[in-house]
């Protein structure tokens, strides 16, 4: 009678069905990746013209976020390590509920600079207070989730979900300047965004909780299937309780190579951006499309690793950066063709803004494509997953800050793009 109880007490709290608990997984992950990339312009459009909106405004608004992103990373990284998924569940729940509680996004307008104090630290001050807390946390739900995943999952890869997060990315950054901006003002955006972070914030405190019961469930099949013969107990040992994620353990090669591609690839996504804003046309999808396109690179090599091939992504990188050289070196292509007869107006035609604007961005589509099928090709076994998320996030600040704080201090102009070219070719 007690032990009917006791597994009916169990189940009464049983975790998600495992597919269930797969689409939830999904659905929360894609729902965090489109709340992180719509809160960024958001806050910007919010607070930047009380500051000015200089370059450097912006350049400290894109540093913060960057080090947040970071910060998320290593907190996932730091939960994933734990062995206990009561403790995960609880810690997670009590910083999302938290997060609720300091709910609207939208800054007052007692927050405006008054012009006595610092607008750097200020600025630094007023987007940590509204906005630090939500985006720290879903920052780290990727990764987190993920881990989740492999988990309860031992036998399926979660490097998938990675392709859904930035699907979210993409059509949050594609509807926010021509759906959200235009349909709605600042404080409708402030609360609507608000009210998606707690549906958001149900959706990961019960997937937590379910994690942690699923860890309950297995923990009391296992002691119950004692009481039965040794085989029997062994086999129902094999069939319910997860394997632990084995792997080999990771080269420093590797793990450098997880910084430096990722770095590499913000670097040719700034860069580009930089050149087609100063110098082709300023536009917003001179920054919509280059970044569109860098995600879509990561979607396409996470999605499925048969999708890329080394040979043919790095014929195409080398027929891009020697169609680019061509373009930067037009004086000299239209003496080459004058003085071989062909009546050309090469001049002109590298003129054309669509004709630039094409070059660079397949320039950017192909490098980072190399670059993220790589960075697919060196992926870690699951229980290095967090970590393998936290080297990605480092390597993209650090290409952030080279093109956003160490290039300017140190070129007068836009060198950065050549020095990537450089490296690419």
């Amino acid at each position: 009678m007690t032990q009917r109880t006791s597994t009916a007490a169990i189940l009464s709290r049983a975790p998600l069905h495992p597919e269930r608990f797969a689409y939830a997984c999904a659905a929360t992950i894609f729902l965090g990746a489109v709340l992180l990339f719509q809160v960024q312009p958001m806050i910007g459009k919010m607070v930047l013209p009380w500051f000015g909106g200089s370059p450097s405004v912006w350049t400290t608004c894109m540093l913060f976020f960057q080090v947040l992103l970071v910060g998320g990373y290593a907190y996932a990284d730091l939960l994933g390590r734990w062995r206990s998924r009561r403790a995960v569940a609880i810690v997670h729940a009590i910083l999302l509920l938290s997060t609720v509680c300091l709910l609207p996004i939208t800054p007052d307008a007692v927050w405006k600079p008054d012009g006595q104090a610092n607008p750097t630290w200020y600025l630094l001050l007023l987007l940590g207070v509204h906005v630090g807390l939500p985006y720290f946390l879903l920052a780290s739900t990727g990764p987190l989730l993920q881990n989740w995943f492999a988990r309860v999952y031992p036998q399926r890869s979660p490097y998938r979900l990675y392709a859904l997060s930035n699907a979210g990315s993409m059509g949050a950054l594609l509807s926010y300047p021509f759906l959200v901006e235009p349909t709605l003002n600042t404080v409708w955006q402030g609360w609507m965004w608000s009210g998606a972070f707690v549906l958001f914030a149900i959706m990961c405190i019960g997937l937590a909780f379910s994690f942690q019961r699923q860890s309950n469930l297995e923990q009391s099949t296992t002691s119950n299937s004692k009481s039965k013969k040794k085989l029997t107990s062994s086999q129902s040992t094999e069939q319910d309780k997860p394997v632990p994620n084995e792997g080999a353990s990771i080269s420093w090669a590797h793990r450098v190579l997880w910084i430096v591609l990722p770095a590499f690839a913000c670097v040719m996504l700034l860069a580009v951006t930089n050149y087609l804003c100063q110098d082709v046309a300023v536009s917003p999808l001179m920054w919509v499309v280059p970044l569109s396109l860098y995600l879509l690179t990561f979607i396409i090599c996470f999605d499925r690793e048969s999708w890329y091939s080394r040979r043919i992504y790095s014929l195409v990188a080398l027929v891009a950066v020697m169609m680019v050289c061509n373009f930067m070196l037009a004086s000299h292509m239209e003496i080459l063709y004058r003085d071989l007869g062909i009546n050309f107006d090469y001049s002109n035609f590298v003129r054309r803004l669509d004709v630039q604007a094409f070059a660079f961005l397949f320039l950017l589509f192909t490098v980072c494509l190399l670059c993220h099928g790589e960075l697919v090709r060196l992926k870690p076994a699951p229980r290095y997953l967090t970590t393998f998320y936290l080297s990605v996030s480092v390597g993209g600040a650090l290409g952030g800050i080279l093109v956003g704080v160490v290039c300017p201090a140190i070129f007068s102009g836009y060198h950065e793009l050549h020095l990537a070219i450089i490296a690419a070719a």
